[in-house]
């Protein structure tokens, strides 16, 4: 279904005409907003479903483990007893780039990611690039206020209750999650999309609050739209908001992060990680973004904008976490990323090379692809992609690695993740260690070729 009959059918459903919306309803709770994917080679455009960015290990709750592979990681978690505190997922794409082998321990467990959620914001950006792409070549917009007013039309439209629909249930545990029309209700109410602005001073103890809206997308500070020469629309992010977006993955600047959350919001950036299946309540947990890193202000202070935990799969209730996701879930998005399907072909590239990449980034790199560099198994033309985080005492590391291997003479492809490491140096040591560990488990996976 492309954005026209979609938009028809979303219209109907309103009691509206398409196109002539007659009083856009405030953006004021969550909801499944409509995104595309550009999956496949010419790309499909697809409607973002589960079924249409399933990394290949994803089961409708759950993940489908490889016997060989798990077993492989068992066997290394048996010899490396210090391991087995850690949340870590394994995925290997050597030569099975559409079907990964999947093993883990601890993959679904969900908890803060620290930094490492700032992926999420990544990708957010991206579908939304994208999403607006789609947008203009599907209802043959020729200009930037056109293209704006469109999407923020279609976006209301996500606002209305609607009276006989029946709905869809999304979780039948605690809470019930129930999609009415496109709204997401939780225990029957709607989920608002009110946050609480927190300002803390130099020692981080907490000096105001105060409520704030935050709605849809600031299109007109992310986007620059101009025409080619065939008169079609090219959609590119600011100046501005791309050099925020760097300072967010490449040296983890949490005001930069703020910044493009904030521009964003939580609307989209968690409707796109729902609809995406990187977070999934019947896996109790994902990938999750329910408030914006702190954002330096004047005095030594900081800023804020909290909004939601994630509906179901925060541990702790008391403290909830608000950048999260489980280690398979970190796993599929680099995966997806690594099968140029995160979005589509051109984002995954730009995502891998502009944002993640390790050599070409003079910011942070990767603890266990400082273990594989240190160990002499990441020569010249391998690739090292990754996004560390810290955060509550502790280390997250999550890594794309591909690399010529002289043991098994093929070009290993995989994505490992290993969360709540001990923050220090012996937990620094600990990811060298456990990156060369689990590049072994990939080399045993994968018989030698002659």
């Amino acid at each position: 279904m492309g954005v026209n009959d979609q938009i028809v059918k979303s219209a109907a459903a309103a009691g509206q005409q398409p196109n002539t919306v007659q009083q856009r309803p405030k953006l004021e709770s969550f909801a499944h907003l409509l995104h595309f994917t550009g999956v496949g080679d010419p790309p499909l455009n697809l409607l973002l479903e589960p079924r249409a960015l399933n990394p290949g290990f994803w089961t409708r709750d759950s993940v489908k483990k490889n016997d060989a592979l798990q077993q492989i990681l068992q066997d290394m978690l048996d010899k490396h007893p210090e391991f087995q505190k850690f949340r870590i997922a394994l995925a290997d794409l050597t030569d099975k780039l559409d079907s990964p082998h999947f093993a883990g321990h601890q993959e679904l467990g969900h908890g803060t990611i620290g930094s490492s959620g700032k992926m999420s914001v990544m990708y957010g950006a991206y579908q939304l690039k994208f999403d607006l792409e789609v947008f203009a070549r599907d209802l043959d917009i020729k200009d930037k206020d056109s293209l704006f007013e469109a999407a923020r039309d279609y976006w209301s439209l996500s606002q209305v209750d609607p009276a006989n629909a029946k709905p869809e249930e999304l979780f039948s545990g605690d809470p019930k999650l129930e999609l009415h029309g496109s709204l997401v209700k939780k225990n029957q109410q709607k989920m608002s999309l009110e946050c609480q602005a927190v300002e803390k001073d130099e020692k981080g103890t907490v000096i105001s609050t105060r409520k704030v809206q935050v709605g849809g997308p600031k299109l007109e500070q992310i986007f620059n739209v101009t025409k080619n020469g065939s008169g079609e629309l090219v959609i590119a992010f600011t100046d501005e908001f791309r050099k925020k977006l760097k300072l967010m993955t490449r040296h983890s600047d949490n005001s930069a992060a703020h910044d493009c959350i904030t521009s964003i919001g939580y609307l989209y950036l968690d409707s796109a990680l729902w609809q995406s299946d990187l977070y999934n309540p019947k896996r109790r947990g994902g990938m999750w973004l329910g408030g914006s890193y702190p954002k330096s202000i004047a005095g030594g202070k900081t800023l804020s904008i909290l909004w939601q935990p994630a509906p179901v799969g925060d541990r702790d209730k008391k403290n909830p976490t608000r950048q999260c996701g489980t280690a398979a879930g970190a796993a599929a998005l680099l995966t997806l990323l690594g099968q140029n399907n995160l979005v589509n072909k051109e984002a995954s590239a730009e995502m891998r090379n502009e944002h993640l990449d390790v050599f070409a980034s003079d910011g942070y790199g990767s603890w266990m692809g400082n273990g594989l560099i240190s160990d002499g198994r990441i020569v010249s033309n391998d690739r090292v992609f990754a996004k560390i985080g810290i955060a509550d005492g502790m280390l997250f590391d999550c890594v794309l690695i591909s690399r010529q291997d002289s043991v098994t003479n093929k070009r290993l492809r995989y994505a490992m993740v290993a969360l709540d490491i001990p923050i220090g140096k012996p937990g620094e040591k600990l990811l060298n260690s456990m990156g060369v560990e689990l590049d072994k488990c990939i080399q045993k996976n994968n018989p030698t070729t002659p």
